[in-house]
């Protein structure tokens, strides 16, 4: 999905090869700016995208949640959200100085999550989960 100029939205399955790491991954949706767009290769992402989204789920939120969450910030992807359909939350962790920082904290509910790296782009929580 082109965002209007500003870069790519892909949805899985769509693998992501990072920095050292032969394996490709498959994240659930990444984003790639228009400044990055060279990385997009015919069979995988082959770098590091700005911003990748990981939704939990019960066979392999373990490894979402901490050896991707490892490889993703080894990389320096710029922004990881993590989605958890169990508890309806969001955390949003940006890279800063070599390791991810949760911005804010978990999110529920009413509360907004904001994308530091998609200018303009923020969603209510509590959008994400409705019809589940």
């Amino acid at each position: 999905m082109d965002l209007r100029g500003l870069g790519r939205l892909f949805a899985a399955p769509t693998g992501v090869r990072l920095p050292q790491q032969p394996v490709p991954l498959l994240p659930d949706i990444v984003l790639v700016l228009a400044a990055h767009l060279n990385i997009i290769g015919s069979h995988y992402i082959e770098g590091v995208p700005d911003l990748v989204v990981e939704i939990l789920s019960p066979g392999n939120w373990l490894f979402d949640r901490y050896d991707k969450f490892l490889l993703y910030q080894a990389a320096g992807v710029p922004e990881y959200w993590i989605v958890d359909y169990r508890t309806e939350t969001v955390e949003i962790y940006i890279w800063e100085k070599g390791e991810y920082v949760l911005q804010v904290g978990r999110l529920e509910g009413d509360d907004t999550a904001v994308s530091q790296v998609l200018p303009g782009f923020q969603v209510e929580v509590s959008a994400i989960f409705q019809g589940l």
